[in-house]
């Protein structure tokens, strides 16, 4: 089983409803454990074996959704997958779920772990009491760092889908013909870009990925001479090409890397294509990712990476959707994440840097 947890503490089986039953059984018990460290260690543990479930075979995990919503506050802590997991774990809970959630949050309501379970349950209910709690107890960054919109009045809403796409970087004889392209040049894809970007991860193209919005044929994800924490917004033309860039610098840095990234842009290297591919199986699951897996750079769809809320359409400042995020390996410049949002009511794209935590 393509599990690796980080402490390696357990190693179940997470293949058979029996198996999951164990599992669940497990995390009742690893609440009530009296030593912090082993606990701590086992909670991680599991939050692996609970992803694979949520990759591979998250029907399984169904019948014991308003279990784990019912947890006492000591046996949560054996509970607590990344939120994307959680997104697909939840699915379909009903409102049993849903109102133990709200109950347990009345007593603790800065309790992240339960906020995030109500969030991923996507209900009508469940996103109407994600949005009055985060009102009433002043906590909507907790709910916008995972791409969850909360709104002055009404429920809240998903910036992101559910269905997630393995991203593996591929070799290629022809980057220009391919379906995902790494390493176009920057004015293929960037009208008139005076400067402003200077380099071209990858672009995916939208049909057929199913991700729940309507996009365009096409998002890139390009970005400035700057190492890290930056964010760009465009508008996009007809024919999926960006247009009228402007950018958000962090404070810190990028003079020192300038020679560097120069250099990387001369040498315009690392070029090939994206295969995009349903989670499944196959992929190994640890620490809360799928990122240890051969060729895997990064995912489509699903949440962003919890670290940063959504980036705001500059036109109607809505939360914009996440579209994809990958480490910047994809195509080496810079450092840490970058990603693509849209706003599918302006036609606006985003595309982000941020640090690796």
């Amino acid at each position: 089983m393509p599990v690796a947890p980080v402490t390696k503490t357990i190693a179940l089986p997470a293949e058979t409803a029996a198996d999951v039953a164990v599992l669940v059984d497990t995390a009742h018990a690893v609440g009530q454990l009296q030593n912090e460290s082993k606990r701590s260690a086992m909670s991680r543990d599991l939050a692996d074996h609970f992803a694979f479930l949520a990759g591979a075979r998250p029907q399984l995990f169904k019948p014991h959704q308003e279990r784990v919503a019912s947890f006492t506050d000591t046996e949560i802590v054996g509970f607590c997958p990344a939120f994307g997991d959680l997104s697909v774990l939840m699915e379909g809970a009903d409102d049993k779920a849903v109102m133990s959630l709200v109950e347990r949050l009345g007593e603790r309501p800065d309790d992240f772990v339960r906020m995030w379970m109500l969030a991923a349950i996507g209900s009508a209910s469940a996103l109407e009491a994600a949005a009055e709690h985060a009102r009433a107890h002043r906590c909507r960054a907790t709910f916008e760092e995972i791409g969850v919109e909360i709104p002055e009045t009404g429920p809240a809403s998903w910036r992101f889908s559910r269905n997630r796409l393995a991203v593996f970087k591929r070799a290629t004889a022809d980057v220009a013909a391919a379906e995902h392209p790494v390493g176009l040049e920057v004015n293929e894809v960037v009208a008139s870009p005076q400067g402003a970007v200077t380099w071209h991860y990858a672009s995916i193209t939208t049909t057929g990925l199913n991700l729940g919005i309507s996009l365009p044929e096409r998002l890139h994800l390009v970005g400035p001479r700057r190492s890290c924490v930056w964010t760009m917004f465009f508008a996009v033309d007809h024919q999926s090409r960006y247009c009228f860039p402007t950018a958000m610098l962090s404070e810190d840095g990028g003079d020192d890397d300038d020679d560097m990234l120069r250099g990387l842009e001369r040498a315009d290297g690392d070029k090939g294509q994206l295969e995009l591919r349903p989670y499944d199986a196959d992929l190994v699951y640890c620490n809360g990712h799928i990122l240890l897996t051969d060729a895997v750079v990064g995912t489509v769809g699903g949440p962003p990476i919890g670290l940063y809320p959504n980036p705001r359409c500059p036109t109607c400042a809505r939360m914009m959707f996440h579209a994809m995020s990958v480490e910047h390996h994809v195509r080496q410049y810079g450092d840490g994440f970058r990603s693509i949002y849209y706003c599918e009511d302006c036609s606006r794209a985003a595309c982000t840097a941020t640090n690796w935590n």
